[in-house]
């Protein structure tokens, strides 16, 4: 398709160029005879009307009159035509109607291979004794299961009580149309990783992302290695302690004893004791180390303290011989503020009494009204 976008422009940009070339001539060409016609053209409306003498005169007198003589006049020269560019014809495109096929050659069929084959666990962990299955599908490039192939698989670790089917390393199974599957076992906490090798086409069965399947064996449930003992014995690795409602002066702790299946177990001894800090902090009431007992995987207590200081403390379990440490991994550790000073008490001020204020009363400024006018007596 590139090809042919590329033909196509190329024509279109050549064709525009022939027609621009040609348009270009043309008007060369129209404006060239435009200026010969007006310098050649006379207007004999301007010459005045006389007789035909008279004009012969003129012509045969040789005159400058009208600006050359008849000798000296050049003769009219046509322009050389620009050459016109043919187009050359294009030859004819061939447009595939039909997509080579892209399907894979029949040499791959019916033959297992070693990108398309593909072997599954059905748990990657496990508890010693407890049988894991891997299931092998051998596949073709078309991803179909094929061949009765021979399988052999080995051991790249030193496990000798691992088991295949119940024998001991290395065994040799035969697939069935493509399929095969067997289980493997092992009395030791180890990881054991296996090699499934296609003897009869020569290449090695991986899991999705050509790892060789692995199998962890532990005694525990939970699958962890770092947890190895068996069930019901206090381990150190979920063991742990927790500290809640903290104030300014106590604390409280939780501390839970569990085994590697993460149930809560023993009864156990812990020994409490300070690693740095206030030495007058207290555990219930008693001064460090102190000691108290585990009931049915948990105990709480209460630290307290009357001094401001950051306080790490160090729970050893005596019984099984480990460190209950927090959820981090780290002994656990609180700041205590201290005491909280009391808040002082405000004595009112007393308000001296002060004299009433109240301005006597005014006497009345009206006068008596109707007074009498005194009228004077006359003697006779």
């Amino acid at each position: 398709m590139l090809i042919l976008a590329s033909i196509i422009v190329t024509i279109f940009v050549v064709c525009l160029g022939t027609w621009v070339m040609k348009v270009r001539n043309d008007l060369i060409i129209n404006m060239k005879s435009f200026q010969n016609d007006s310098s050649d053209g006379v207007n004999y409306s301007s010459v005045p009307a006389s007789s035909s003498s008279s004009l012969d005169d003129l012509l045969s007198s040789g005159s400058s009159v009208l600006g050359v003589s008849s000798d000296d006049s050049p003769s009219y020269v046509a322009p050389t035509p620009y050459p016109v560019m043919t187009l050359v014809p294009i030859p004819s495109i061939v447009i595939p109607t039909s997509v080579p096929s892209t399907s894979s050659s029949s040499s791959c069929s019916g033959k297992p291979n070693a990108d398309n084959s593909q072997a599954y666990v059905s748990s990657k962990t496990s508890l010693v004794n407890n049988a894991v299955t891997i299931t092998v599908d051998l596949l073709d490039c078309n991803n179909n299961h094929v061949g009765d192939d021979d399988l052999k698989i080995t051991l790249s670790n030193d496990d000798s009580s691992a088991r295949v089917n119940g024998s001991s390393l290395p065994v040799t199974i035969k697939a069935q149309s493509g399929k095969a599957s067997f289980s493997v076992n092992s009395q030791n906490v180890v990881t054991d990783t296996f090699i499934i090798t296609d003897t009869n086409n020569s290449f090695t069965v991986t899991t999705p992302g050509y790892h060789n399947p692995s199998v962890t064996f532990s005694n525990n449930s939970s699958g962890n290695t770092n947890c190895s003992t068996a069930a019901g014995v206090p381990n150190s690795w979920y063991s742990d302690v927790y500290i809640s409602s903290v104030t300014g002066t106590s604390a409280r702790f939780t501390v839970d004893i569990r085994d590697c299946s993460k149930n809560a177990v023993s009864s156990d001894t812990l020994s409490i004791s300070l690693s740095s800090g206030d030495s007058s902090a207290q555990v219930d009431g008693n001064n460090l180390p102190y000691s108290i007992n585990v009931q049915n995987g948990e105990v709480g207590f209460t630290v307290t303290t009357q001094n401001a200081a950051t306080d790490t403390f160090v729970i050893q379990d005596t019984t099984s011989s480990f460190t209950v440490t927090d959820t981090n991994n780290q002994n656990p550790s609180i700041t205590f503020s201290g005491p909280t000073a009391p808040a002082p008490t405000v004595t009112p001020t007393p308000v001296s009494p002060t004299a009433p204020t109240t301005a006597p009363s005014e006497a009345p400024t009206s006068g008596p009204t109707n007074v009498p006018t005194p009228i004077p007596i006359i003697s006779s």
